[in-house]
């Protein structure tokens, strides 16, 4: 499984690799600026640095970089906007990169992405998914890789409107600080096309870690309450 998600991020890489390349004749040195955290279950050094390592093999062997040279720069992000900042105006003052691949965490990318846009560098992300990401009026230069949740609200929509529903309530797990995150944006990315497209959010009810039965009871009353139409329909975002 974990040589699978190397050769996924590889071929990830590689697409940067040929966008970064396209249109370039002339002999020259590109400098990659990578920023990942150095410890992650999914998204640590070891395999953005195998990926990285792969794509460019791959890319020599069929022949992209005939005449040009390609350099790595990294810096841990931390998974932190902190980290993440500092360590992207490092990447371009210190280092001189062309373009940052990464960082993969929406805490890191949300502020070095508008540093990236401000300085007109592009930026490519492997799995950002936090729908605020997705406003090209402000992150101009960002490429996510990964499937945003904004499609997943569109998709949605379309199934609502095809049974003709016109009234939604949404439950999600609380986020906290960088963990259960896919939750809330899944749920913030799904809200926004819905109220986009004239469906009515009933209500949006976040629940924490170990709920107890006399609250999931509760819950059901407020639930029963508030969706007492037919055209209701139960939104409900979990992780597992």
């Amino acid at each position: 499984m974990k040589h699978l998600k190397v050769k996924i991020q590889a071929a990830c890489f590689l697409l940067r690799l040929k966008l970064l390349l396209l249109g370039s004749c002339q002999a020259r040195e590109f400098r990659l600026g990578m920023l990942s955290p150095f410890r992650h279950v999914r998204l640590g050094w070891e395999n953005n640095a195998a990926a990285a390592t792969l794509a460019i093999e791959r890319a020599q062997g069929e022949g992209l970089l005939a005449g040009h040279n390609i350099t790595v720069r990294w810096r841990d992000d931390g998974c932190s906007a902190l980290k993440g900042s500092g360590n992207t105006v490092l990447l371009r003052d210190e280092d001189d990169v062309d373009v940052f691949i990464g960082p993969p965490c929406s805490s890191s990318t949300v502020p070095s992405g508008l540093l990236a846009s401000f300085w007109n560098l592009p930026m490519f992300s492997q799995a950002s998914t936090d729908p605020q990401l997705g406003d090209k009026t402000v992150y101009k230069t960002l490429v996510r890789l990964g499937p945003p949740f904004n499609k997943m609200g569109r998709a949605f929509v379309e199934i609502f409107n095809y049974y003709k529903w016109s009234r939604v309530i949404i439950i999600s797990r609380r986020r906290t600080d960088n963990k259960n995150v896919f939750c809330d944006y899944s749920s913030r990315a799904a809200e926004e096309i819905f109220r986009a497209s004239d469906m009515t959010v009933a209500d949006w009810i976040v629940i924490d870690d170990g709920i107890g039965e006399s609250e999931i009871d509760d819950l059901l009353l407020k639930i029963q309450q508030r969706g007492r139409s037919m055209d209701h329909v139960l939104f409900v975002m979990v992780e597992h």
